[in-house]
């Protein structure tokens, strides 16, 4: 006797083949069932693979699988872009835990991470199926941190140690993160030589490509080179056409490579990411009834609701304050809203770095720099005055000036890298150079008459609006400490005018 018979329902095999008429199974008209399901009119489909989860840390939670066999999913695919819950041993481990958690969520702190192996020992039971990809961002961390050193021979042993190992644990293939550290400080030449294991095997290598704007086609060409010279298969997670510098010509410069990769005979598959959460009304009526839509916005809104209240950091009702950023400049947000949502946005609207047709800023700036200082016992501010140019680059904007001391009249040099992912790189002269993440620490080497000084930096806040008609700030907040002992805390504000 059977549980379930579905009959006369359309079956699409997942073979590529047109769909044919059929019960589920070649089953005799006359075989008993619980319940027989009459599907006609209706697809009849094997359950569907999700490639694209960062459901590492999820995978440990209880009641894991249930949501997605309701959508129909009974495979996921966890470890992408880079960031992979294992192997990594201890020497970074709460480095990598901590960079991991904002993407995968907090793992569990008995988790076994050395091993792909372990990792997969310590899973629980789950009603789907869960392959894992092993992050080479993951790898190099593990083998060198998150500095922006460039590795030596011992790492790319380790890194090459590590991704066998894996492999040959299940993992499913490697994925690359390049927006994110480690990875972004890879070149093109090192980052084929961290994939060297996997030269002309049938491993797909995934990737979140560097940039998803304008530098896209750059990035894009980018990976067909590594995919050519290594001959590997390849899969770009994200294809996006971000700002509007990339409008009309992103995507066909793109699908152009992706064409000329696919005549030489490399194996590309794009991953179409979108959402849209104003047009949930608009799809649902397009869909029709028999369609579920799962809001990933209001989930994670839920998700982030209960991880407060668990820990007890929910705010009393009616406090707080809403802050609305957008990528666009915020009157045509507005009129976005007043579009979709039917009214006007009750919470302010604050415009972050974006991709226009105009940069208005652009070329020669003076600037106003004031360095505030917070050390254990004592505050000092400095202000410095002089000029400089900006510049906007394919992955956000570029500032190089000399200003001079309000006090003492010494000559400061910089350069700062204001990165469209959120990240910050400054130089100072050639005395140092610092990148500031929000999502991890990174380490600070400075030159000192005692020698090389390492300090951790954590970045707190990093703003800048700097497509102002004739005014632009920008905002770095960050902390140094020596293991856990804090040294100082800096606020930097740059106000730049148009010349």
């Amino acid at each position: 006797m059977l549980d379930l018979l579905i009959r006369g329902g359309t079956v699409i095999d997942g073979t590529g083949a047109p769909g044919f008429s059929a019960d589920v199974e070649p089953l005799p008209p006359d075989t008993p069932a619980r319940r027989v399901m009459d599907a006609a009119g209706k697809l009849v489909t094997p359950g569907f693979i999700d490639i694209h989860r960062h459901a590492d840390a999820a995978a440990f939670r209880p009641g894991f699988g249930e949501l997605e066999l309701r959508q129909g999913l009974t495979t996921i695919v966890n470890g992408n872009c880079g960031l992979s819950a294992a192997p990594f041993g201890p020497a970074h481990r709460e480095e990598i835990l901590a960079y991991l958690a904002p993407i995968t969520g907090e793992v569990p702190p008995e988790l076994e991470t050395e091993t792909l192996a372990g990792y997969f020992a310590s899973q629980p039971p789950a009603p789907i199926h869960t392959g894992m990809l092993v992050g080479a961002g993951v790898l190099r961390a593990d083998a060198a941190g998150y500095g922006l050193q460039r590795l030596e021979k011992r790492h790319y042993d380790a890194i090459h140690r590590s991704m066998e190992r894996a492999l040959s644990d299940g993992a499913v293939g490697v994925s690359l993160g390049l927006g994110y550290a480690p990875e972004c400080f890879y070149t093109t030449r090192e980052l084929i030589e961290a994939l060297r294991p996997l030269s002309g095997g049938d491993v797909p290598v995934t990737v979140h490509m560097r940039q998803e704007g304008a530098g896209g086609g750059g990035s894009g060409r980018e990976m067909l080179t590594v995919a050519r010279t290594l001959r590997i298969p390849l899969q770009i997670s994200h294809l996006k056409a971000m700002g509007r510098d990339s409008w009309g010509k992103k995507i066909p410069q793109v699908l152009e490579l992706l064409e000329e990769a696919r005549q030489e005979g490399l194996d590309v598959l794009i991953l179409g990411c979108t959402h849209y959460p104003l047009l949930t009304d608009i799809i649902r009526e397009i869909m029709g009834p028999e369609v579920s839509l799962v809001n990933a916005g209001a989930e994670s809104v839920h998700t982030l609701h209960d991880a407060l209240a668990r820990r007890q950091l929910l705010a009393p009702e009616g406090t707080g304050q809403a802050l609305l950023c957008t990528s666009d400049r915020p009157e045509g947000f507005g009129q976005m809203a007043r579009r979709f949502l039917q009214e006007e946005p009750t919470a302010p609207v604050r415009w972050t770095s974006s991709d226009t047709e105009e940069a208005v800023m652009e070329g020669n700036v003076k600037v106003h720099v004031e360095s505030r200082t917070r050390l254990p016992d004592m505050e000092d501010v400095l202000h410095f005055r002089g000029s400089g140019t900006l510049e906007r680059t394919p992955s956000g904007w570029q500032l190089r000036y000399q200003a001079r001391s309000d006090e003492d009249g010494s000559l400061m040099t910089s350069e700062l890298w204001l990165e469209d992912c959120g990240c910050v790189t400054l130089r100072s002269g050639n005395s140092y150079r610092m990148r500031l993440d929000p999502a991890a620490p990174t380490v600070l080497h400075l030159p000192t008459e005692e020698g090389v000084l390492a300090l951790d930096v954590a970045a707190h806040e990093l703003l800048w609006e700097l497509e102002q008609e004739e005014q632009g700030h920008i905002t770095l907040d960050y902390s140094l400490h020596v293991g856990q002992t804090p040294v100082s805390a800096l606020t930097v504000r740059l106000e730049l005018y148009q010349e």
